[in-house]
Formats: structure tokens, C-alpha cells, sequence
């Protein structure tokens, strides 16, 4: 009971939290495909509680797919969590262009293009697929014992094979580049710079594989066949790699390779009798998930400097200038996403104990990532990076311009100004909180025999998220299903 307390906290704290809307940020955790509590229920919940067969075991394979909603180039939301001030539409100009309508957002030089006189403007429109299958299997622990103990009691195994593509969607257009120089040509070019060993911006990446093995073990409670009550433990255990910071906005499987511990519930509650034909039911349906921290590389701006990490960096002994930021700002960190709530509540219809449609609300939240600095080098680099050693790069060697912006090239500091720890902007690296709404719907069919029990079912969704930190979405899936 004081779990489900702290949950329903939990649920009505995260929305002042989740509304804020974030901009130069790093990383994003998008919603995996398989926590969608409407698809996995649908149908399941019913079939796996009343067991036909022998085994007492019943099993489903969800195929599904979900894209993000297409926006007009100047209206996506999604894209200035990654942009800094918010912004859709960046301007990229050289020190010798002079701003006509406004000033510009990027200063070209930072970025490696080497001709003054570059201009041009640049997005960013985000985008990501998820399909894949998902295979479960349920097992009632009465096929093992003859004790009425055990009897409610059921555990089961979740293993959902993903697919994930994203592509952060750079575009780059007016671009002029009047003569020749070293260096990249145009944005496209400069972001993806070989030299760059983190947070480039690429043309998009695929991930494939087994995303985790999700584990629960529960017990149903029931006054009436058609009255539903189940509590349940979950633990997941990550099958794949995390993300490693190279490109932004990386597609990674599952949940990010972090362990995770958490709590279910699910109730329905009849309308009508057990013994009637049609059937209208209430339901809710809700986890809550924990998840431990992992050690992940990040790339992080500096206080007060939105983009700071594209900017370039001198060390303080001379040898090494205009260091990428992305570079010296890639630091070693302990991440704690904690606390995902999925929350689904809607009317259940039944016709026969044959026919089932449903429609229904989602709710999925989760807070903000706590980070911690876990060294002060990066041990995954080519070389050792002590951050103590660079400053924002000034006019030469050895010097420093620490008032500089991604924007401004500031004057020469008197004395060089190394940065400090403590510079760094943890929350540019992490995740922001967020909520998003989803409606949802369903239409299946299902047998039930002496020994064996089938169904069937489709359904789709559409998403739309609270803040920035998430997408707008849409997705179906299909299922087939037995028990035995």
C-alpha cells in the first residue's frame, strides 16, 4: 500500500517538473517501444488469468511498429531540446560577415570553417522508427504444486527484439562559401568531422537485437471471473550495449543498459454481469519502474554557454589548439534515470467472451537524469583530457577568450582562464523530464476450449508529449496468442 501512496505522489509531482521546456541538451531517453502496458494487456489480460490446458502456461507474440509524427519544417518541437535558446533555425556565419536581419547563432570559425566569409543557415528535425517482435510467455506456479497457496501465483518472461532508428535530421540550406579554404565546406561537413570523437551530428544510425529480458512474478485476486485484481514484481536485465556519446541523438535498445526493479498493478471492474452477453468494463493498469545507475560517456556545455562543447579550446601550455569542444567536454559520468511511471486507464467491451474492443488513455512519465562526475579525464578517449588544462580558445596559442559564446569570439583574457569542474553543466548531458499523453485502441478476438485458448488482436496509438524532451507519435501493432 505505501508503494501505490508513493506512486500516485509521484504521479501528480512529475507534471510540474515535466512542463519545463529544455534547449541545448545532449541526450535524450526516448520511450522504448516495448513499454506500452496497452498492447501487452490487451486481450492478455484475460487469457492469461483464465488458463485453458494442462500447462497452465499462455503465451503471445506481438509484432508492432511506431514512427514519430511528421511536422512542417519550422514547427518541430522535438528539435530545440537540442538547439540552443530554443530555437528552430540557426544562423552559421564567418567574423566577416555582417548580420542583416538579426545576429548570428554560430560562429562558423568554431565549427572548423575557416572562411570568413561563410554563411548559411541550419535545423534540426529529429526523427526515429521503432518495429520489432515481442515474445511472452506466463506460467501459473499451480502446475508445480497441488497447494491452494499457490494458486494465484504466476511468473513470467518478457523478451522484446527491437529495432530502432533514429536520425537527427540536420539540414543545412543559403549556404555561401565564396572561395577556398581548409576545413569543412558547409555545416553538413562540419559537424561530422572525423576529429570530432563525440556528439556528431550524422546522417542517422540503425540498432538492432534483443533490447532486455523482462522478468515479473505476480498474483491475480478475483471476487468473480469477470473482476480483475493482480499485483506483480518486475526485473529487467539489459541484453544490450549502451549508448556511447559518439553521434547525437544515437539510437540504444531497451533501457539504455540499465538494470531495472519495479512494481505492477491492474484492475477491472464489471458494469454489468458475469452472465450477460455484452460486457462493459472499467480497468486501470499501472507500473512503476526504478532504474539503477550506469556508467555513460556524456558531452556537456558549460554553464551559461549553450553549445560550448562545439566551440574550440587552447591548452594552457601552447601545444595543443583549437581543440573540438566536443573533445575536452565528453566526460565519464554515473547516470540515475530512477523513477518511469506507465499509467493506463479505459473501457474494456466484450461481446460473448469472444469479441473485445477497447479504448483507453495512457500516461508515461519520468524525471529528470541525475548525473555525477565520475573522473576528471576521459579514459576512453585516444588520450587523456584533464579539463584543468584548456580554456576557451583566444586569438593564439596559450591563450584564452573565456567570455566567448558559440556565437562571439570575445577579446584575449589577460592571463589564461583554464576551466574548472565545476564549469560544467550537468543538466546540458541529461535527459530532461517529461509526460506524455497517449489515446489508444483495440479490437480482438479470442477462443477459449477445454484445453486450449487462442486469440487475436490489433491496435494502434498516437502520442503527444507535454514539453520538448519527448515526440509526438503514432503506432500499430497486431498479436496472436495462446493458452495451454
Amino acid at each position: 500500500m505505501k508503494k501505490l501512496l508513493l506512486l500516485v505522489l509521484l504521479l501528480f509531482s512529475l507534471p510540474a517538473q515535466a512542463l519545463e521546456h529544455y534547449g541545448s541538451h545532449s541526450f535524450m531517453y526516448f520511450r522504448p517501444a516495448a513499454h506500452n502496458l496497452a498492447s501487452e494487456q490487451a486481450l492478455w489480460h484475460y487469457y492469461s488469468r483464465t488458463k485453458q490446458g494442462p500447462v497452465l502456461g499462455c503465451l503471445q507474440i506481438l509484432p508492432f511498429y511506431q514512427k514519430t509524427g511528421t511536422n512542417t519544417d519550422y514547427d518541430d518541437k522535438a528539435a530545440t531540446y537540442f538547439m540552443p535558446h530554443c530555437k528552430q533555425v540557426l544562423t552559421v556565419q564567418g567574423d566577416s560577415v555582417i548580420p542583416i536581419h538579426e545576429p548570428r547563432d554560430v560562429r562558423a570559425e568554431w565549427l572548423g570553417i575557416n572562411n570568413p566569409n561563410f554563411s548559411g543557415r541550419m535545423s534540426l528535425h529529429p526523427h526515429q522508427q521503432q518495429f520489432g517482435v515481442i515474445l511472452e510467455y506466463q506460467q501459473d506456479l499451480a502446475e508445480f504444486t497441488a497447494s491452494k497457496f499457490f494458486e494465484p501465483f504466476w511468473f513470467s518472461l518478457m523478451l522484446p527484439f527491437v529495432v530502432v532508428k533514429n536520425d537527427p535530421g540536420l539540414r543545412q540550406f543559403e549556404v555561401q562559401n565564396p572561395g577556398s579554404a581548409p576545413g569543412p565546406s558547409d555545416i553538413v561537413q562540419a559537424f561530422n568531422q572525423a576529429t570530432w570523437r563525440f556528439d556528431r551530428i550524422g546522417c542517422g544510425a540503425r540498432k538492432s537485437g534483443l533490447a532486455e529480458a523482462k522478468v515479473k512474478f505476480g498474483v491475480n485476486f478475483a471476487t468473480r471471473r469477470d473482476a480483475e485484481v493482480g499485483l506483480y514484481t518486475i526485473a529487467s536485465f539489459p541484453t544490450a550495449s549502451r549508448q556511447q556519446g559518439t553521434y547525437l541523438f544515437a539510437p540504444f535498445l531497451g533501457n539504455n543498459a540499465h538494470y531495472i526493479y519495479g512494481t505492477g498493478a491492474n484492475f477491472q471492474i464489471p458494469f454489468s454481469s458475469e452472465w450477460d452477453e455484452r460486457q462493459i468494463f472499467l480497468f486501470a493498469e499501472i507500473e512503476h519502474l526504478y532504474m539503477w545507475g550506469n556508467t555513460q560517456l556524456r558531452t556537456f556545455d558549460l554553464h551559461g554557454k549553450p553549445w560550448s562543447r562545439f566551440m574550440m579550446y587552447n591548452s594552457s601550455d601552447g601545444f595543443q589548439t583549437n581543440v573540438p569542444g566536443v573533445n575536452v567536454l565528453t566526460r565519464k559520468v554515473h547516470v540515475r534515470p530512477d523513477s518511469f511511471v506507465d499509467f493506463v486507464t479505459g473501457f474494456r467491451g466484450r461481446w460473448n467472451n469472444m469479441l473485445e474492443i477497447e479504448l483507453g488513455y495512457n500516461l508515461w512519465a519520468h524525471g529528470h537524469e541525475r548525473i555525477e562526475l565520475m573522473h576528471t579525464t576521459c579514459h576512453e578517449c585516444d588520450e587523456e583530457i584533464p579539463i584543468s588544462l584548456y580554456g576557451i580558445a583566444g586569438s593564439g596559442p596559450g591563450v584564452s577568450a573565456s567570455n566567448s559564446t558559440i556565437a562571439q569570439l570575445a577579446p584575449d583574457d589577460t592571463t589564461f582562464q583554464p576551466l574548472n569542474i565545476s564549469d560544467i553543466d550537468l543538466e546540458s548531458g541529461g535527459a530532461g523530464a517529461t509526460i506524455t499523453n497517449r489515446l489508444h485502441g483495440s479490437i480482438g478476438y479470442g477462443y477459449s476450449g477445454c484445453s486450449f485458448a487462442g486469440f487475436i488482436a490489433f491496435g494502434g496509438f498516437y502520442e503527444g508529449p507535454m514539453n520538448n524532451a519527448s515526440f509526438q507519435q503514432w503506432g500499430v501493432w497486431a498479436k496472436i496468442g495462446a493458452s495451454f
